[in-house]
């Protein structure tokens, strides 16, 4: 399997595409922002438990957006409703599970390699310094974030198996007969490309957007009113929630094509099929 063909096929079946996923974007966007707008006004000062289970919902609108999207890669448009609103949504509570479970797993992995990495710095920090053990970028006036350059060590294997693991998303989306021992079978020979397609980027994405938000909040916060604060946050969640899922979407056709490619599975189902499909059919790429 290769990457540039894949990333430029996603590319390509969501331009072609656009008319029909843009309204598929309209909820889980607008259901975003109201988690952001609710975690930065109600829950800023919270702990870090709180903040931690504040991401389930986020994995519940994602799951719900991610099984349209594979279903109308992988099956056609009409076996999605034009918001992408399903009825009895027993496969999307399936997905939802299984992504949490796999994301459990990628979890338990990081806790090990951070124990064996942390480990690791504080033997060789013995000998060149503390200094090595963090990075402080530095923001317009006093404030700094601290960064901890080994965390992307510690990744590695996370995204590793989350990459590899995830294969087994579409196939529940198409309501395919799948384990996490056939998506990991399937991904045999190709699992540094998929942990990089829908493992490390996604990771990395992740940082950059925290990093983003941090920033913005920091510098512009300074200059804003009380009001016009409210007023900035409101327009950088709505900003923050559509870029995010602008870019789920990139992802989630990069992790249908590499199933389709990967896995040999074609739909039982018969096709209704419009010219936009029957476009881009023709450019699938071939097994």
């Amino acid at each position: 399997m290769q990457m540039g063909p894949i990333i430029k096929e996603a590319i390509l079946v969501l331009w072609i595409r656009r008319q029909h996923f843009w309204p598929l974007l309209a909820l889980p966007v607008a259901l975003t922002t109201l988690l952001y707008l609710c975690d930065y006004w109600f829950l800023s000062d919270s702990s870090r438990s709180v903040g931690i289970l504040l991401q389930i919902p986020n994995f519940l609108i994602f799951s719900f957006f991610a099984v349209a999207c594979h279903r109308s890669i992988l099956i056609g448009e009409h076996s999605v409703s034009r918001f992408g609103i399903p009825g009895w949504p027993h496969r999307e509570f399936r997905f939802f599970l299984w992504l949490i479970v796999i994301y459990i797993i990628g979890g338990m992995f990081l806790l090990f390699t951070s124990e064996v990495v942390d480990r690791f710095v504080g033997f060789i920090g013995t000998f060149l310094g503390e200094e090595l053990k963090e990075l402080r970028l530095r923001l317009s006036g006093s404030k700094s974030i601290v960064y901890f350059p080994w965390i992307l060590l510690e990744l590695i294997p996370c995204g590793y198996l989350i990459g590899r693991l995830s294969l087994l998303l579409p196939a529940i989306a198409v309501d395919d007969q799948a384990s996490l021992r056939s998506a990991w079978s399937q991904s045999k020979g190709n699992g540094w490309r998929m942990a990089l397609l829908v493992g490390w980027i996604p990771i990395l994405i992740h940082f950059l957007e925290l990093t983003t938000a941090t920033y913005f909040h920091l510098y512009i916060g300074r200059q804003l009113t009380s009001y016009g604060f409210g007023v900035y946050v409101g327009l950088f969640s709505v900003s923050q929630a559509f870029v995010r899922y602008t870019f789920f979407t990139i992802e989630v056709a990069i992790l249908s094509l590499s199933f389709l490619k990967l896995s040999g599975w074609h739909t039982s189902l018969v096709p209704r099929k419009t010219p936009i499909d029957r476009r881009f059919t023709s450019t699938l790429p071939t097994q």
